[in-house]
């Protein structure tokens, strides 16, 4: 490639305010053009093995950035089990699929191997048709979904930044947005989705206290308590041997959507960002990497990098506020650590270009600032974290 790194400084000047040239890898017409042929080209040669391999394809449809209906496509195998196939919830113990959307981490995606772990056989991996090979080696194609890389392109998808790029680096919303037309185009209500990087579960509880003699399991911690390891329930990998059962942890935060009309995202918190004080449900706030959608509600995803805060925050301003879940929490690698994912993006645009993206999309809520030693963003979410579920209609015939 010819193009070059622009010059790039960030320091922090005397007054506190930061003093920053953009590092971001500029790209010609030329290369983008000739990354998007040859990345046509992988891909179309993948499909074909896949589909000589017997996987059928699924017509899929979308609304591009100018609501146009496009018709695309999904390649499964035909053991495929979409949710609303009769004794789904019997079979598999939960009422909705897993989808892992996952790049460049055949045999290296620890997401796969903590539902393994817990018995879990309704996952499948959403991958791109040019990694298709190494994929069906490490899991079996029976797993496996690929995925049709036009969502990439910027027609399908608002990446709210003016950075050129190869289709390829266009982030996870496009890829998002393939979940969510192959589950609705399916019929599916609902469906799971977990980054492919999740290491296991985890939990740190607040016991509760006693008081004049009782025990009261309600009471929170003050914010200047001091932290005592000993008023906590804690454990940093949750197994089966514990009495955990994950496919009925699960069914319960599905018969909280069930018996909601009106939810965003309901995930987790990743464990160690925040003490769970107590069981509860915080509303209008933002959720990632583990979450389930509602085919009803669930707007497009939008954001070349930072989609998942972009979109809640979309879905909040929508009045369906995203619900994160205080108790169970999930471990996962490092945000920018290790390769696959979106580590080719973040070395060749940098975490300012995240930020500004995020910036770019949601203007009032988010800013940008220095967080864990580097550039990041803060979000403001005070607008819509007071923001409660609506209970929906009970249907006699189908109870929760």
């Amino acid at each position: 490639m010819m193009s070059n790194f622009i010059d790039s400084t960030i320091t922090k000047r005397s007054n506190g305010t930061w003093e920053y040239i953009n590092d971001v890898y500029e790209f010609s017409l030329e290369e983008i053009e000739e990354a998007n042929q040859k990345e046509k080209i992988m891909n179309d040669a993948g499909v074909e093995k896949a589909l000589a391999d017997g996987l059928i394809r699924i017509p899929i449809s979308f609304y591009d950035v100018e609501d146009n209906l496009v018709e695309m496509n999904a390649w499964v195998h035909p053991s495929f089990t979409p949710s609303n196939t009769p004794n789904f919830r019997e079979k598999h113990g939960m009422d909705y699929n897993i989808y892992v959307p996952s790049y460049g981490r055949a045999g290296r995606a620890p997401t796969i191997d903590m539902l393994k772990r817990f018995g879990v056989e309704n996952w499948y991996l959403a991958i791109d048709p040019s990694q298709y090979e190494e994929y069906k080696n490490e899991y079996g194609k029976e797993h496996l979904i690929l995925r049709d890389i036009r969502f990439r392109d910027p027609s399908m998808v608002d990446l709210g930044t003016s950075v050129k790029r190869p289709n390829s680096m266009n982030g996870t919303a496009g890829i998002y947005n393939n979940l969510l037309s192959f589950s609705k185009s399916l019929g599916e209500r609902k469906y799971w989705t977990m980054d492919d990087d999740i290491l296991g579960l985890a939990m740190k509880a607040y016991k509760g206290r006693w008081i004049d003699g009782e025990f009261h399991s309600n009471v929170n911690v003050s914010p200047n308590e001091k932290y005592d390891k000993d008023n906590y329930y804690r454990c940093s990998n949750i197994k089966e041997e514990y009495g955990f059962n994950f496919q009925e942890f699960m069914r319960r935060i599905e018969r909280v959507g069930n018996a909601t009309r009106n939810h965003g995202f309901l995930g987790l918190e990743k464990f160690g960002t925040v003490f769970s004080l107590c069981v509860q449900w915080k509303t209008g706030t933002r959720v990632y990497s583990f979450y389930l959608s509602d085919n009803a509600t669930q707007p497009r995803h939008i954001g070349a990098m930072n989609n998942d805060v972009a979109t809640s925050l979309e879905q909040s301003k929508r009045g369906m506020p995203p619900g994160l879940l205080e108790v169970i929490s999930y471990n996962s690698m490092a945000t920018q650590g290790g390769n696959g994912g979106l580590s080719d993006q973040y070395s060749m645009f940098g975490t300012l270009e995240k930020g500004k993206i995020l910036v770019n999309l949601q203007p009032n809520f988010v800013k940008i600032t220095e967080r864990y030693n580097r550039i990041h963003h803060t979000g403001d979410f005070n607008t819509y974290n007071k923001q409660k579920f609506k209970g929906a209609p009970v249907d006699p015939n189908n109870p929760l």
